[in-house]
């Protein structure tokens, strides 16, 4: 952002704060100061930056604003007045306001309303980092963009997302993460989207969202998109379409959908269909290639992309960031190189051959979504490579009433995937083991030590010198990177367990 202290106070409607001894000249230059950034964490300030004070549970803000004027901060904006701060920093100012969370989130507005270039706003249960990464690969071939770092996608990573741009950028593309009922209004409100995707929907974070369910809460983004957007959405989800669908008619946006066909005959008929505007047919002999149509007006388009994984989930994103190029009249030229090139965040879909065996470490998260997703894509690898599936997995959290059952239907997947053996972190042990069937060898860790002895117990001489395909998935507090870290040294290893 390039906001000078003035605007700030007049978005804010607060008079800065200055040393008292400043002069009345002396404080009308400092007011023409520019503000180019914004930080919560002073060990992260760059020169010009606001720091935004947030009082947590553990640390306040408060407390480090001198550390953040000392690594350059241009301005201070509080709770509360700083003690000291104007004896150590008599030309900083210092904006006090009751809620320094929202009136960042205001500021990040402002910043919304001045961006000359186009805005596509992110939102979905899963993959939608990828897809981000996907479309930011895409458009940087010929176009200057920024884009949400790591998961700041909630009420403080958004505002702090746009906060940081530097303005000039033609795209923008910015991650929603909803986990509240009333979440996606207040983040689309602020960023207003050119173009608001729903990748997809499932049971995800869905103990504060209440009975409206997740693609109600979703598709809120479609309510609140630029004058002239356009709402895309995968047809593939009865509630999200039918959410999608009322979500436009209230608007006035226009709706496009993307689908991921099961079946030749499909893939046929629904891009016959109206309002589909790209269909995806994963290749059957070979999962990782994927055939993609898609409509510009009275021209369609067919091409063949190599994917970096196997299966539905990286189908469904090439999908819709083909569709989304589609109505940026983007150049589909491209799009193999942008995927061959993005970069991923760490933990996701993280693929690595080791002899004969592949482990994929996915530990980022995990959902019932994504949790099926990359067990379906890790599998479909395992019969294209003649290898078998080693699930190491752990609990699925935040799912509220629906954790029981989430957790029992994910035994009764994995039985259907036939994996030679299943480890297990966390809670829901016993309802996995329930869907799973007494037939599947289960065994539980906690350490990496015990998750050591048990791959080892169950991972034959035979099964080794065949080579497994090792999935590591689950809730981000069982930190399953740690037993990737640990597994992958165990596959590296000479054979002597």
């Amino acid at each position: 952002m390039q906001l000078s202290v003035r605007d700030i106070a007049d978005i804010l409607g607060v008079e800065p704060g200055f040393a008292p001894t400043l002069s009345a000249a002396e404080r009308a230059a400092l007011e023409e100061e520019i503000v180019s950034g914004a930080a919560i964490d002073s060990r992260s300030v760059r020169e010009g930056d606001l720091f935004v004070c947030l009082a947590g549970q553990r640390v306040d803000g408060h407390d480090f604003a001198l550390q953040a004027l000392s690594r350059g901060a241009g301005a201070i904006l509080a709770a509360r007045d700083i003690e000291g701060l104007h004896n150590a920093y008599p030309r900083a100012p210092l904006f006090c306001v009751p809620d320094p969370q929202g009136a960042l989130g205001q500021i990040a507005a402002r910043v919304r309303r001045d961006f000359a270039g186009r805005v596509i706003g992110i939102t979905g249960t899963a993959g939608k980092t990828t897809l981000k990464e996907w479309l930011f690969s895409l458009l940087s071939q010929e176009h200057r963009c920024a884009r949400t770092e790591g998961n700041h996608n909630n009420q403080l990573g958004l505002p702090l997302t746009l906060c940081n741009t530097r303005g000039d950028e033609d795209f923008w593309i910015v991650e929603a993460g909803v986990s509240h009922a009333g979440d996606m209004e207040e983040l689309a409100s602020i960023l207003r989207p050119d173009i608001g995707v729903v990748l997809n929907v499932g049971c995800g974070h869905t103990e504060g969202l209440g009975a409206m369910g997740v693609a109600w809460h979703k598709t809120r983004m479609f309510t609140l998109l630029a004058r002239g957007g356009f709402a895309v959405a995968s047809a593939d989800y009865p509630d999200l379409r039918e959410r999608a669908l009322e979500a436009c008619a209230r608007s006035g946006a226009r709706l496009y959908f993307f689908s991921v066909a099961d079946s030749r005959k499909e893939y046929e008929r629904r891009n016959r269909e109206p309002g589909i505007g790209c269909v995806a047919l994963v290749d059957g002999q070979n999962p990782r290639y994927c055939h993609l149509c898609v409509r510009r007006g009275n021209r369609v388009e067919e091409t063949i992309v190599t994917m970096p994984m196997a299966g539905r989930a990286a189908a469904e994103n090439l999908a819709c960031v083909t569709l989304v190029a589609a109505l940026l009249r983007l150049d589909l030229c491209f799009l193999q190189k942008a995927i061959d090139e993005a970069r991923v965040p760490k933990h996701r879909y993280a693929r690595v051959e080791i002899g004969k065996s592949v482990l994929i470490d996915d530990s980022y998260n995990a959902n019932p979504l994504s949790m099926r997703r990359m067990l379906e894509a890790a599998a479909a690898e395992g019969r294209r490579l003649g290898r078998p599936l080693v699930p190491v997995l752990g609990a699925m959290l935040e799912l509220g009433s629906e954790a029981h059952e989430a957790h029992r239907a994910l035994g009764a997947l994995l039985r259907a995937l036939e994996p030679a053996f299943v480890l297990w972190k966390g809670p829901y042990e016993a309802l996995v083991r329930s869907g799973l069937g007494p037939d599947i060898p289960l065994l539980s860790f906690e350490t990496d030590e015990e998750c050591r002895q048990a791959f080892s117990s169950l991972c034959s001489p035979e099964l080794a010198e065949q080579g497994v395909i090792v999935l590591c998935k689950g809730s981000r507090s069982n930190r399953l990177e740690e037993a990737a870290h640990c597994l992958q040294g165990l596959l590296a290893a000479p054979r002597a367990n």
